[in-house]
């Protein structure tokens, strides 16, 4: 195994070796994964590492999906005794990929520091195989312009978008084929959060959490919105956002899904002005189940935000 100079993140002693990290008396493990990742993401410190690259560091050309990931990062955040809400060591960057935030120091032989330098870490990638090695040293040669470019790629669509108004993927709604009139203030209806996990099991969870969130919204005076029982119709059913305005007389509707693994949990929401046919808000908000109530409320203060921000 090859070995480089000794490094430190926030005060801990990384041990590639014994797969742990050592801060005084405390020693936390860690799998081969964590550690690669781990390596990886202090090697790029302080740039957002996408989540595409972080499975090929700890799936070795293998795809091991999303859930691998967030479980990998939330061995890493427990170790460092870290969280995503309050983040000290590895921030998330929503919908993207992960950001090392830790100081991260390059050791000599005597437990001097000698470099804070991402460059200069590139030697102390040990990894727990010489595979693991090798695609943290090129990942971080080689992605920069696959970044740059895909980055680039973002750029183009989204100027294509507001150029061009076939961009928008919805029809429109119509005042005039409306059942109701608009109300004097912000209306919404939510549609059942969908289950994508298919697992049957989950089906209460997720019926709850559109309670919830229609329980919360319902309690801000400047919206209007649909009761629950007016739209138990909509589950598990493909419709049209137009049909769904006219039906109710709403401006706005937002729907989204809820996947639930272990104990991750992850909401996506997309909201939409019905009159325009506009994608107004899109948002993925990440946690574990005793997160929930927190990413509720998170969830329900971004969609008043955007409807009805005074």
């Amino acid at each position: 195994m090859v070995t480089g100079e000794p490094i430190v993140i926030a005060g801990w002693l990384v041990d590639t070796t014994a797969l742990q990290i050592k801060q005084a008396d405390r020693v936390k493990k860690l799998s081969g994964s964590a550690m690669a990742m781990l390596e990886y993401l202090a090697c790029r410190q302080g740039k957002v590492v996408l989540r595409q690259e972080l499975n090929e560091v700890i799936g070795v050309g293998t795809e091991i999906g999303d859930e691998a990931i967030d479980a990998t990062v939330l061995e890493l955040r427990e170790a460092f005794d870290d969280s995503a809400q309050n983040a000290k060591i590895i921030e998330t960057i929503s919908g993207t990929g992960y950001r090392l935030i830790g100081r991260v120091t390059s050791m000599s032989a005597n437990g001097v520091p000698v470099s804070t330098n991402p460059k200069k870490l590139e030697s102390s990638i040990v990894g727990l195989t010489a595979a693991n090695r090798s695609i943290a040293v090129n990942r971080l040669r080689a992605n920069e312009w696959r970044v740059a470019a895909f980055l680039m790629i973002l750029l183009m669509i989204a100027v294509a978008f507001w150029l061009e108004p076939w961009g928008r993927r919805v029809e429109p709604a119509s005042i005039e084929e409306m059942k109701s009139p608009l109300p004097d203030k912000p209306s919404i209806v939510i549609l059942p959060l969908s289950n994508p996990s298919e697992d049957p099991e989950q089906e209460n969870f997720v019926d709850a959490m559109t309670d919830d969130l229609i329980t919360g919204l319902s309690k801000h005076p400047g919206l209007f919105v649909i009761a629950r029982s007016s739209i138990l119709g909509y589950k598990n059913q493909k419709v049209e956002i137009r049909d769904v305005a006219h039906t109710h007389g709403v401006r706005y509707v937002l729907e989204g899904s809820v996947r639930r693994a272990g104990v991750r949990l992850r909401i996506n929401v997309l909201l939409i002005d019905a009159l325009r046919g506009d994608r107004i808000w899109e948002e993925t908000f990440d946690g574990v189940l005793d997160d929930r109530v927190r990413l509720q409320d998170d969830l329900t203060r971004g969609i008043v935000e955007q409807l009805a921000p005074d």
